[in-house]
């Protein structure tokens, strides 16, 4: 039986106290990055159809390894029918298998694609069973919703867990198109608390602001000296308990790579770390860049070393490595949505070298790939500019024109 010693110990991280539980076992993880550098230097390009890369790979290892219980929390399915397979051979071995998804329009039980933002969510139904899936749904249990379930993780027998950034998509854990990290876990305390999550929204129908705190305010302490906590949104605070603690902390630098990064807070904290001497790095998506709320203008001004990609897949991380002790990483952008509305997941992990070192060798060759001299705005999404962008047969800005058609593509 794993020891676990509680005790009222102050963690650095929140606005209160948080009790400490020491694991008597090191802290077991796989990092996962998507190799985007393929599509970056031109190896790769054209069309981004369905594959299963090194990412995809590792997911359907996870997933097959099973043997109880599959539960599974996904902003949705896209082109990537090999889940769907695993998915019917767990089943067949007797494996329960259950999954929340996100439902962006329609009415309740109305399993077609256009319902969703990934339209092969619409199957799962089919090799499921519907007694083993749940929407997301607003307080009257009908649509539209102002928010999103927006969680992209597994858990595995109770004590296994992937969670991380990167959807069950052609261009997520797929063609790995998009910059993503996402991380296996082997912990029954890490794992039992995402499976709480799940159960409040699968048992209970409890999305966004009806869910309830969880018992999960502590700093899981483990043998190799590794601490962990977990938070999830809207019931946890996010911004304030975990991202704003970890930047005022930061005392020599900070690497951020962001899909959307848009909450004035840790903008104003991100300037005010830059001020003080903290090297302050950030890689942002085009797409988010261009949306009026981008504090692209306001991070330069107070000489933040800010890069908008220019790769045809999307700069899709939220994840940060902070003095080279400290990482950020789940499913939560850093937005106001992300904080309050959406149902997210946000871990923050200390004290592991293998981790920073991993994160931030893979950081900084994105870093890298990017020069100085495409930091003329705007950068398009869609556009000669952004490489592959013109013929990966994606609507890369949602403007409903797809390379040729798009303007961009024939500036």
């Amino acid at each position: 039986m794993r020891a676990l010693l509680l005790c009222c110990v102050s963690f650095s991280l929140g606005a209160s106290s948080q009790p400490i539980v020491t694991v008597d076992k090191p802290f077991e993880f796989e990092l996962h990055t998507s190799n985007i550098f393929p599509w970056i230097t031109g190896q790769k390009n054209g069309a981004v159809v369905a594959e299963k890369n090194s990412m995809g790979k590792g997911l359907e290892k996870f997933l097959l390894s099973s043997k109880s219980e599959l539960l599974l929390a996904l902003y949705g399915v896209s082109k990537q029918p090999w889940l769907l397979a695993v998915i019917e051979t767990l089943r067949a071995r007797g494996v329960t298998v259950q999954a929340v998804v996100d439902q962006k329009r329609g009415a309740v039980g109305d399993w077609i694609g256009r319902n969703f933002t990934y339209p092969d969510t619409a199957k799962l139904p089919s090799y499921l069973g519907l007694r083993n899936i749940s929407i997301d749904l607003n307080a009257k249990g009908r649509y539209p919703r102002p928010s999103i379930m927006h969680h992209k993780y597994v858990v595995s027998d109770s004590d296994n867990l992937w969670f991380g950034t990167a959807n069950l998509s052609h261009t997520g854990v797929g063609a790995e198109y998009n910059a993503n990290v996402a991380l296996s876990v082997r912990s029954s305390q890490i794992a039992g608390l995402f499976r709480d999550e799940f159960r409040q929204m699968f048992d209970h129908h409890r999305f966004s602001r009806a869910k309830r705190v969880l018992n999960n305010r502590k700093t899981f302490k483990f043998k190799d000296g590794t601490d962990v906590q977990v938070f999830f949104s809207p019931q946890d605070n996010v911004i304030d308990r975990a991202i704003l603690p970890v930047i005022r902390s930061a005392q020599q630098t900070i690497d951020i790579g962001m899909f959307y990064l848009t909450a004035r807070s840790i903008v104003e904290e991100l300037c005010q770390a830059s001020d003080r001497g903290v090297r302050v790095r950030i890689i942002v998506d085009a797409v988010a860049n261009s949306h009026p709320s981008s504090p692209y203008h306001r991070l330069r001004r107070c000489q933040v070393n800010i890069k908008v990609e220019n790769w045809g897949g999307k700069m899709h991380m939220k994840t940060s490595v902070v003095d080279s002790n400290r990482v950020i990483v789940g499913s939560m952008n850093w937005s106001r949505a992300g904080d309050e509305r959406n149902d997210e997941n946000l871990v923050v992990i200390d004290n592991n070298k293998r981790l920073v070192k991993e994160l931030g060798t893979y950081f900084e060759g994105m870093w890298r790939s990017l020069s100085n001299k495409n930091q003329v705005l705007p950068i398009l999404a869609e556009g000669r500019s952004s490489i592959n962008s013109c013929s990966d047969g994606l609507d890369n800005d949602h403007d409903g024109r797809v390379d040729a058609k798009d303007g961009g593509c024939r500036l």
